[in-house]
């Protein structure tokens, strides 16, 4: 029986390509972190959070990332307005230089 090779390919100007094996490449976070600290900058006096042309971000992407947002603790929606959490992550601070860890400085209670 002969042995198996795997290889990986490239989709290149209308063919496939030999290429070295990718690397784990994590999409989103930096784009997710930007948008988090304009939307804190910009609403955290109690503004319902909108988007706006000066966003580092398309309206539908600003969308997507509403969904992910209220996900991590950073936006709630109330009456179909979204609105920046003023306790930072779901009442946790997050320490965003460990956050592949899951470091939680400290937890405040509500």
């Amino acid at each position: 029986m002969v042995g198996l090779k795997r290889c990986f390919f490239n989709w290149t100007d209308g063919h496939f390509r030999l290429v070295d094996e990718p690397t784990t490449v994590i999409v989103g976070t930096d784009a997710n972190r930007r948008i988090e600290a304009v939307v804190r900058a910009q609403f955290a006096n109690g503004e319902p959070v909108q988007w706006l042309p000066t966003m580092p971000t398309s309206a539908r992407s600003f969308d997507r990332w509403k969904v992910w947002a209220a996900h991590e603790g950073i936006l709630r929606k109330h009456k179909n307005r979204w609105y920046v959490v003023q306790n930072g992550a779901g009442g946790a601070k997050i320490d965003y230089a460990n956050a592949k860890n899951g470091a939680v400085l400290s937890q405040i209670s509500q």
